[in-house]
């Protein structure tokens, strides 16, 4: 996600990763936005996301920054480790690579992309922080293929047998939106433009080849410390858990709708495997369940300058200047920045989703698992 689900994930607290192995999927191409992107926005505007090239971003695992929005490894890496794979590299780094790199995989994620075109926002007064929205990476990624093609004659081939990661995207729609304190009735009003952005998208891959396409869904937004930051002042509006209900319930009606539509795109495409990651479930899951994974913090910040209940200061955000140091111990809190989980969070988020990937692998026919 930026700045800061039917298939069902029926096992929440398992801590291993199943490895599905190399014999089943041996590429991934993905797609969304900072909890996917491995590097593709701090490439593109290094000035605008120069807070993520800073420590402590990717002091646990990497020792160094990646531009990873997490103090380590994303689903996506925890996924394609379970594949037996390396980790998936941006797209502005591959793309002037040989074929052999464009063939080894592709992440088109980029951090603070949204599911809506920037035209559309920006008619709406919201100004997001790239450009390269979700329409953008569809793009990139037909190029990729197109030119691909053009060198290998059995590339059809491969790109049927990859398996595309359709990370969330929408929250950052939604984000952007409520740092400029938009009506809760306009930002409610971006969820089927959305979808049907995101169906676009969909179909784009299925004509282009994709069989096999996991699709996350947005996590509970009302549980952000960003937006809880934001938002504390309508007392109201907090469940039991302490998130902001209202943002709570934006998350659970694109996820209706978006597992609707893969529905839909199943019913509609022959030999084609769309399956929903039940993101928001798993999240909700690890927050109720945060001692049993060893978590002490869930809401506070474990980078971050706010002070307080959560703290967090968009103004002065985890990597600012070197200035804002993080938790003495990451794995003991859920929360990264403020809007991002930290490498632990996402590890057992990973866990779930994998299990979901070896479903798939079982289900394929074209080749052996």
């Amino acid at each position: 996600m930026a700045r800061m689900q039917l298939v069902f994930v029926g096992v929440f607290f398992v801590l291993s990763i199943a490895r599905v192995g190399a014999s089943c999927f041996s590429t991934i191409y993905s797609f969304g936005d900072s909890l996917t992107d491995t590097g593709n926005a701090l490439i593109s505007n290094p000035l605008v996301y120069h807070q993520i090239n800073n420590l402590p971003y990717g002091e646990t695992y990497f020792r160094k920054p990646t531009g990873r929005s997490s103090n380590g490894r994303l689903v996506i890496d925890f996924l394609a480790t379970s594949l037996d794979l390396p980790f998936v590299p941006p797209y502005l780094k591959v793309r002037r690579m040989p074929l052999s790199s464009r063939l080894s995989g592709t992440n088109f994620a980029v951090a603070g992309a949204t599911a809506l075109d920037p035209s559309f926002l920006i008619r709406r007064g919201v100004v997001a922080t790239t450009d390269l929205s979700l329409s953008a990476q569809i793009n990139w990624f037909t190029q990729l293929k197109n030119n691909t093609c053009k060198q290998n004659s059995g590339c059809q081939d491969h790109f049927s047998k990859a398996l595309y990661f359709f990370g969330e995207i929408g929250a950052n729609d939604y984000i952007d939106a409520t740092i400029l304190f938009n009506p809760m009735s306009e930002i409610q009003s971006y969820t089927s433009h959305i979808l049907d952005n995101i169906q676009a998208s969909l179909k784009t891959l299925i004509q282009e080849g994709a069989k096999n396409i996991l699709v996350q869904g947005i996590p509970p937004l009302g549980c952000s410390p960003a937006i809880l930051t934001l938002r504390q002042f309508i007392s109201d509006d907090f469940d039991e858990n302490g998130c902001l209900i209202s943002y709570n319930q934006i998350s659970e009606n694109q996820n209706s709708l978006l597992q609707r539509t893969i529905r839909r795109l199943n019913n509609k495409y022959s030999g084609v495997n769309l399956v929903y990651a039940d993101y928001y479930h798993i999240a909700l899951n690890i927050l109720k369940g945060a001692k049993k994974y060893g978590f002490e913090e869930t809401f506070e910040t474990c980078c971050g300058s706010g002070g307080g209940k959560y703290n967090f200061n968009i103004l002065n955000m985890c990597g600012s200047n070197g200035n804002v140091k993080s938790c003495s111990d990451p794995s003991k809190s859920m929360n990264w920045d403020g809007i991002h989980l930290t490498e632990a969070a996402y590890q057992i988020s990973a866990a779930s989703i994998s299990h979901l990937v070896q479903k798939m692998c079982k289900s394929m026919h074209s080749f052996s698992c």
